[in-house]
């Protein structure tokens, strides 16, 4: 990549919104070597960016969240940023309602200056397959452990030392990937069986993950929570000035008694 390809490359950045991954040209099919965070650390190729992932409800996207996905942006010198958005029904099945749909979410990380490509509909657990995929060097989240659908730390198996993927060493025909290219993945194996497949392992590509896991730190005084809180607090205040915006009692779901209170109150 020539330096002017890359001055384009990071105009085009910063004047449009950044590419939802199922949409974009760009697909990651060559080998994709793993790094080390010491080789990240120290700098790779314009050409072969770190690729970090951090993911996330985002709703009503704030300052919080635009600092930790600086940060996840800005851990190494040369990196591509992919933020994942979890969808209305993983997130109201494991985490709760929203204020914000799908949609509206999606569309708040692709306008963040520090994002690079937006994963719609990402996976509330971390797979393999998925990292694979999406050729993920590292991920990154605030150190917190994140209990959730079952799960003591959503993020455990990614913090873990050391993880070993096996791909097969002779893809398929109807794999993705062209005679030459990455292996396919045929199974995730923790490092508490991994002797057990090592005749398995002699017959494979193998590739081992070690210390994926990169922690962000959180930005205190701002959350989604806090935010709905303040709201919740000081109800009336912000529905009489919506009342006085010409929203309707039925658009504010509030009752004619509710509404004569508001307005008597306001004068």
């Amino acid at each position: 990549m020539t330096k002017l390809t890359l001055c384009f490359s990071l105009f085009q950045t910063l004047t449009a919104p950044a590419p939802f991954a199922d949409e974009t040209s760009c697909q990651c099919r060559a080998p994709h070597e793993k790094l080390t965070i010491a080789q990240a650390r120290l700098g790779t190729p314009v050409d072969r960016p770190v690729r970090v992932y951090a993911d996330g409800i985002f709703d009503l996207f704030h300052s919080g969240h635009a600092r930790a996905l600086m940060q996840a942006k800005t851990l190494f010198p040369n990196s591509y940023l992919l933020v994942g958005v979890c969808s209305d029904d993983l997130t109201h099945k494991f985490k709760g309602f929203t204020v914000m749909n799908e949609t509206e979410r999606y569309e708040a990380l692709r306008h963040c200056r520090y994002v690079d490509e937006v994963i719609r509909d990402a996976p509330w657990t971390l797979t393999p397959e998925f990292l694979e995929k999406h050729k993920i060097d590292f991920v990154a989240h605030d150190d917190i452990p994140y209990s959730s659908a079952g799960s003591d730390d959503v993020y455990k198996h990614i913090k873990e030392a050391d993880v070993t993927v096996v791909f097969d060493s002779q893809p398929s025909s109807g794999n993705c990937c062209s005679a030459g290219s990455e292996p396919a993945l045929l199974h995730f194996i923790g490092q508490w069986n991994k002797h057990t497949y090592e005749q398995r392992l002699s017959d494979s590509t193998t590739r081992e993950w070690r210390g994926m896991f990169v922690p962000t730190q959180r930005t205190e005084g701002i959350s989604t929570s806090d935010i709905i809180t303040r709201i919740v607090r000081d109800y009336d205040v912000y529905a009489r000035r919506n009342l006085q915006r010409g929203y309707t009692a039925k658009e504010l779901n509030v009752s004619f008694i509710n509404v004569s209170t508001l307005i008597h109150i306001c004068f």
